[in-house]
């Protein structure tokens, strides 16, 4: 076994590259860690949703200060 490959985290001696197998495809993902991809892109998708809505809410408050601070200045 090459040094490499136990560096990569392979000690069991398992390939650190994807599987293919007689028919040049790649191996299937068990169903589990389809369903941890799935939901870990829900998590993500979800986080920047309620991030930039924060943001946006935030920025137009920001703005209405801005333009009535400049704007209704006493003269």
């Amino acid at each position: 076994m090459a040094i490499y490959l136990t560096y990569a985290g392979t000690v069991d001696g398992g390939s650190a590259f994807p599987v293919w197998t007689d028919d040049r495809e790649a191996r299937a993902m068990r169903d589990v860690s389809q369903f941890a991809t799935a939901m870990l892109a829900l998590v993500f998708t979800s986080a920047l949703l309620v991030t930039g809505q924060l943001f946006i809410k935030q920025r137009a408050q920001r703005d209405v200060i801005y333009a009535t601070s400049h704007l209704l200045r006493p003269l």
